[in-house]
């Protein structure tokens, strides 16, 4: 508000209020670009720059939004709103970052072990363990675990090793694998009685087997 004194006719004096209205221009706010970026690598948004012609740097605010998160379990998109106030004059400028998980699943198989079996070594009463699963990109229940293969080593007279392994897939098509095998085996013989018998024929050894 400016006080303009005026003097007219035959000596008369006022005082007058005039109110000036500037127009300032709003100040300059430059946000950095936008960027991508994986899972495992720590990242952090960038501050913009900001100046402004219309008044101190201590009557010009910055404010940072809460950041606002799209996109999906795979690929998400974090933006932020950064906003600039000088002289009632407001701006704003936004960076968004890419941020794509490349994180695969975690699968754990239990430690390899042995099964002294029957006297047959039928196998039958004996079974895998199944693996924990977890996952870092998209929630667990979203895992699928496959058995990849099965396969039978034969090592020694009736002892095996067999080996399956599994493979876990996320949402995003990560995968990651274990394995797990267990070996198969008959117990320690026990001590064998032989007879032998000799004869006109020779000698003849007996002994019982057992089978594998």
């Amino acid at each position: 508000t400016y006080y303009l004194r005026v003097a007219g006719k035959n000596g008369a004096k006022g005082i007058f209020q005039l109110h000036v209205n500037a127009l300032f221009p709003p100040p300059v706010l430059t946000c950095f670009g936008d960027k991508t970026v994986t899972s495992s690598t720590p990242w952090v948004f960038d501050p913009p720059t900001v100046s402004a012609l219309c008044c101190s740097s201590n009557n010009l605010t910055l404010i940072a939004f809460p950041p606002q998160t799209n996109g999906n379990c795979c690929t998400q998109l974090i933006s932020q709103v950064w906003q600039a106030t000088c002289c009632s004059n407001t701006v704003t400028c936004t960076q968004t970052v890419t941020v794509i998980c490349t994180t695969p699943p975690i699968i754990a198989c239990v430690s390899s072990k042995t099964i002294i079996c029957g006297t047959n070594c039928c196998g039958t009463n004996w079974d895998f363990d199944p693996p924990q699963v977890s996952s870092v990109c998209c929630p667990s229940n979203s895992l699928v675990v496959t058995v990849i293969n099965t396969t039978v080593t034969n090592i020694a007279p009736c002892t095996n090793v067999y080996t399956r392994t599994w493979q876990a897939t996320d949402g995003c098509g990560h995968t990651a694998a274990c394995s797990q095998s267990v070996t198969v085996a008959l117990p320690a013989p026990a001590p064998v009685k032989m007879s032998i018998r000799v004869d006109s024929a020779g000698v003849h050894i007996t002994f019982p087997t057992q089978p594998c």
